[in-house]
């Protein structure tokens, strides 16, 4: 009779202890959850998302924030409007944002504004070039300059010496913290006869000499200059290791029409990241083209007729039709160095 009930007691032991191993796993689980969404993710769709800290291989500075069209800036992410605490995670929606943040209001511009004054700098205006002065070019840029690679592929079916021989290393959604990191199936990289490439290497591998580089709109959300400096500067090492004799040509970052600007990417972020890149070429000798002055208006916006996305009709208001990239490269063929 003992160890019967001596073994039903050691039966019931075990069952408790089971059970609070059943009780604690989940909750570990949940805490590894919690801590990889505070962590942030990458997410790759055109635009810069606000990510947090991500760890990056040779001191990438963070993502920045990729510009959803409906979705704020982060909040503190630890902390509910209310005050209270929010570290639990369970009101986190599994994606980057809790679910108690609310759809930005766009910003209301007031009715009656005065044109804006660009910063004067840069390449200045020069006698036109042959087409023949964009042999050895290498355009190098996101979705924006992935639609000048189209412009220019349709044109030299009627004209097959348009832009030269001018190549293109682009992807959509590509910016320099991209540039960073290593090739992988996901990855956003260029590729270069067909195959997807670290920017260093397809540049190497394309031969061109000089480097038109128009990068920055995924990156600078927020105001994010010094970083997105630091991050080129670093692209930049990388490419000079493997193509010594290249010569860099920034192009700015372009505008975006009015009713498409969100708090943490709008335009006036846009020219002070482009006047920071002004004066980081300025300090180092390297060339910088002000496209942003040829393809805006008065105000500093893209112009309607100029936007291929409306966001009227759904788009983000930041790509580009013909009739832009017509006014794009007509700029860069009388603004030369």
């Amino acid at each position: 009779m003992r160890k019967f009930l001596f073994g039903v007691l050691w039966a019931l032991v075990a069952l408790a202890a089971l059970g609070l191993l059943l009780w604690i796993v989940p909750r570990l689980r949940q805490d590894q959850k919690i801590l990889e969404d505070r962590t942030g993710k990458i997410i790759d769709d055109g635009l810069s998302h606000i990510l947090g800290s991500v760890e990056l291989p040779q001191q990438i500075f963070p993502e920045a924030e990729d510009e959803p069209e409906d979705l704020p800036e982060v909040p503190d992410e630890t902390e509910k409007p209310d005050g209270s605490d929010a570290s639990d995670g369970l009101l986190w929606n599994g994606e980057d944002f809790p679910l108690w943040i609310q759809k930005p209001q766009r910003p209301v511009k007031p009715e009656e504004e005065e044109p804006i004054t660009l910063i004067a700098g840069g390449v200045p205006e020069s006698a036109p070039v042959e087409d023949s002065y964009f042999d050895d070019v290498v355009f190098i840029g996101d979705s924006v300059s992935l639609k000048l690679q189209y412009y220019v592929r349709e044109k030299r079916s009627s004209e097959p010496d348009f832009l030269g021989g001018a190549q293109f290393l682009t992807a959509g959604s590509f910016s320099y913290i991209n540039a960073l990191k290593p090739v992988t199936e996901e990855s956003v990289h260029p590729t270069y006869h067909g195959e997807k490439m670290l920017l260093e290497d397809a540049v190497a591998a394309c031969g061109a000499k000089k480097l038109y580089i128009m990068l920055g709109m995924n990156d600078i959300a927020g105001g994010r200059y010094e970083a997105t400096i630091a991050n080129l500067k670093t692209v930049m090492g990388r490419i000079r290791e493997k193509a010594p004799d290249v010569t860099f040509y920034f192009q700015s970052v372009t505008p975006r029409t009015e009713d498409s600007e969100i708090g943490s990417l709008n335009n006036e972020i846009i020219r002070g990241y482009n006047e920071a890149l002004l004066h980081f070429c300025e300090e180092n000798g390297y060339y910088f083209i002000d496209v942003y002055s040829a393809l805006c208006d008065e105000m500093g916006d893209l112009p309607p007729e100029y936007c291929s996305d409306p966001v009227a009709t759904g788009g983000m208001g930041i790509h580009f039709t013909n009739a832009a990239c017509k006014a794009w490269i007509d700029y860069l063929f009388t603004h030369t160095a």
